[in-house]
């Protein structure tokens, strides 16, 4: 049962509710999670980004994640009421206000998209601090280049 609520296999709740309506509603009496895990498979929750929800998100193509992160951010006993989400949120907090200055919202949005779909070993804030921190060690290293040249 536990294996529907990976991010791997999420997705085949979407398909028993579609093949074996009956199957789900058993399911959904034994776990009520599932039900939002099949809703939510697509999302930030999930780490997914399929074709599909690109397309029902071009909207929020404009998203401004710096301003959504700092929503977040304001209201940490709100957004993160448990005591290892707002661990968590605050080691993204901290990693935010090192990265503001040379962070895009690419960036922003990584780091938002890290938070939402939670991070309890901190894996996704690993991988986002490398990127980042590589992705800045790179430009520097070209414009010293350029300028030696």
């Amino acid at each position: 049962m536990s294996q529907f609520f990976s991010i791997d296999t999420a997705k085949s709740l979407v398909k028993m509710n579609e093949y074996y309506p009956d199957l789900m509603e058993r399911v959904v009496r034994r776990e009520p999670n599932a039900y939002l895990a099949a809703l939510y498979w697509d999302s930030e929750m999930f780490g997914r980004s399929t074709k599909a929800r690109r397309e029902s998100e071009k909207g929020a193509a404009g998203k401004d994640y710096k301003a959504a992160l700092l929503e977040l951010f304001s209201d940490m006993d709100g957004n993160f009421p448990t005591k290892h989400k707002k661990k968590v949120a605050e080691k993204y907090r901290n990693l935010f206000v090192k990265v503001s200055a040379i962070a895009d919202n690419k960036v922003f949005k990584s780091i938002y998209e890290g938070l939402m779909a939670g991070d309890p070993k901190f894996r996704t804030y690993r991988a986002l601090f490398q990127r980042i921190y590589g992705r800045y060690i790179d430009e520097a290293k070209k414009k010293e280049g350029l300028q030696d040249g």
